[in-house]
């Protein structure tokens, strides 16, 4: 919803003809980047296992903070990554110092999305890592 564009889902290719509303133009599967009007979205998940889910976001009206300020904005900052092996890791690494490099700089969101994601894998995981040290050192 920060970008004002809805992602095209990759692998869509045509409507599933048992599906009236797809036919019909009611609802469409969106196989483009189309911008996004308005501020609310429903997002729909269903698994084969039977993890169903459907919510309805609506975009933040308020101002988005860039980033916070930093007492010493000298010291490096540290992004927790984990992996349950070390190929994950590796890739988790990887698409980080892509990024890094890609945009020069780590905000304040960017750096909350490693913590969510890593925060419930370090329980499980047998590999940690710092941002700038690649030697895997097994826990």
């Amino acid at each position: 919803m920060g970008t004002g564009t809805i992602a095209g889902n990759l692998h869509f290719t045509e409507p599933n003809p048992n599906i009236p509303s797809l036919l019909d133009g009611t609802i469409e599967v969106v196989d483009y980047n189309k911008p996004l009007t308005g501020s609310m979205v429903g997002i729909d998940s269903s698994g084969f296992g039977g993890a169903n889910v459907h919510t309805i976001l609506q975009a933040h009206s308020g101002p988005q903070v860039k980033n916070l300020p930093r007492l010493k904005p000298e010291l490096p900052r540290l992004v927790l990554v984990a992996g349950r092996s070390a190929d994950t890791l590796a890739a988790s690494i990887s698409f980080a110092l892509h990024d890094l490099t890609t945009y020069l700089h780590l905000t304040t969101q960017y750096v909350n999305i490693f913590f969510c994601f890593s925060g419930d894998l370090i329980m499980h995981s047998l590999y940690t890592q710092y941002m700038n040290n690649f030697v895997l050192k097994q826990r």
